[in-house]
């Protein structure tokens, strides 16, 4: 399928669409998106449309054009739909407005791309281990569970970051880990993860994000944290982060 026309500005559609490698489809990147069966979300304005400058950067977080702005709205869309092994795409031109398109693949199509490979087990010792997976997309905390349980860890979920708080206080000393989600409503990843240090300071926290690894290294480098995972999850990325951590 060709890459979907333009509508007339102000509308919000819905339609499903294909794509193969015939006839692929590209996102924001430019970048190939994976054949298969999509549900395809357009939501279109007549606003004053952005710049080449500020499309670059349109996914910054923390980045923002208005003086209230925290800049952390389009970051954290993007990593509900790479969470759920979507794409985004953007049309956007000065004066004539901006249009946003949100493929996510259909449930046949999103199942057979999260088969995931079995890990090497954990040796007993590691296998004790309980990580606790703070998420407020049930989804995505589930496939981090599963993703968890493949390297031979036990696993609990909180939904929020006071969920997580309450956790570990019911809990003292039982969690080994904390896979930490940084854009969550009610309590965010970053006071969440102020929070935790008041309660045990000495706990292995792992930041999870769709945002770019690197930016959230230099933020959050005083925090002593034990990795970054990047959203969507790779079973060998928690992997490797839950060994780092965990040693």
């Amino acid at each position: 399928m060709s890459q979907p026309s333009q509508f007339p500005a102000d509308h919000i559609t819905t339609s499903a669409v294909g794509c193969d490698s015939g006839h692929p489809l590209v996102d924001y990147l430019g970048e190939e998106m994976r054949p298969g069966r999509y549900v395809l979300l357009e939501v279109a304005d007549s606003g004053i449309g952005m710049n080449a400058a500020t499309l670059v950067r349109v996914f910054d977080p923390f980045f923002s054009t208005k003086f209230t702005g925290r800049g952390l709205g389009l970051p954290a869309v993007l990593g509900i739909v790479r969470g759920h092994q979507g794409a985004i795409q953007i049309d956007s031109q000065p004066g004539r407005g901006t249009t946003f398109r949100v493929f996510l693949p259909t449930l046949a199509a999103a199942a057979s791309h999260t088969d995931m490979p079995v890990a090497q087990s954990a040796s007993t010792a590691e296998a004790t281990a309980m990580v606790l997976v703070v998420d407020d997309e049930e989804s995505v905390r589930t496939l981090a569970e599963r993703m968890v349980q493949r390297c031979g860890h036990r696993s609990v979920g909180a939904s929020n970051g006071l969920e997580a708080i309450r956790v570990i206080q019911d809990n003292p000393g039982a969690i080994a880990c904390v896979l930490l989600d940084l854009t969550m409503p009610r309590m965010d990843g970053a006071d969440t993860l102020r929070e935790l240090r008041k309660i045990a300071s000495d706990l292995p926290v792992i930041l999870c994000s769709g945002y770019h690894s690197q930016e959230l290294r230099e933020r959050f480098a005083d925090n002593g944290l034990a990795g970054f995972v990047q959203k969507p999850y790779k079973l060998a990325d928690i992997s490797a982060a839950l060994q780092s951590a965990l040693e």
